[in-house]
């Protein structure tokens, strides 16, 4: 009877565990959807989408879909590397 007993807890604590990674599984995939259709243009707005005109003799248009303060963000800190002038060999 107690052997019954540990089976159906066992078994409980299995279900609610697969429970649990189910979800997060789901929540996961979810999240990428919506990232997906952001970055995709599903929701744009004018205020956070800017465009910029790849160059005179390009008919390629580059959008820029990032908050303003996250698309003036540097990527590599002032700390790091060192500025190197270039000169064209001639």
């Amino acid at each position: 009877m107690i052997i019954f007993k540990v089976l159906g807890f066992i078994i409980l604590v299995f279900a609610i565990c697969l429970a649990i990674v189910i979800y997060t599984i789901m929540n996961r995939l979810r999240k990428a959807t919506e990232n997906f259709k952001q970055q995709m243009g599903g929701e744009k707005t004018q205020q956070n989408s800017q465009r910029y005109n790849a160059g005179s003799h390009s008919a390629e248009t580059i959008i820029d879909s990032r908050i303003p303060e996250r698309a003036e963000k540097k990527i590599i800190p002032k700390s790091e590397g060192e500025y190197v002038d270039f000169e064209e060999e001639k």
